[in-house]
């Protein structure tokens, strides 16, 4: 999955959460309102269904999503595996410019966490 697949997923997860948030409140209006108050009551079915409508379509996005994933074939990944066989060459070489090797640390490291050690005066 490249790199935008995985951020648009995210921004993606991050709507439906929301969007399920809003539903759920607009549920709750719609739910509140008296029966008896016909046109309020259609304005927050509208609403209500409008946030099911929007919920739904960024669910069939994700999906979309899910499809494009790519499978390696073993040619593929062979070349992948044989990369990082010499992945230690490539590195110190002067043609792996500062540039790339942060591509390469953005791309592999998740997280740093740092400890501090307050009698060695260590991180």
């Amino acid at each position: 999955m490249s790199a935008g697949d995985a951020a648009q997923r995210v921004a993606l997860s991050s709507k439906l959460e929301q969007l399920e948030y809003e539903a759920k409140k607009a549920f709750e209006q719609y739910d509140a309102v008296d029966a008896r108050n016909r046109l309020a009551a259609s304005e927050l079915e509208r609403r209500w269904n409008e946030k099911l409508e929007e919920i739904e379509a960024v669910k069939q996005r994700l999906s979309s999503l899910d499809g494009r994933r790519y499978s390696l074939s073993s040619e593929e990944e062979e070349r992948i595996r044989s990369m990082g066989d010499h992945f230690a060459e490539v590195w110190l070489s002067d043609h792996c410019p500062p540039t790339l090797k942060k591509m390469i640390f953005r791309t592999a490291i998740e997280e740093i966490i740092v400890r501090t050690d307050e009698d060695q005066k260590t991180l």
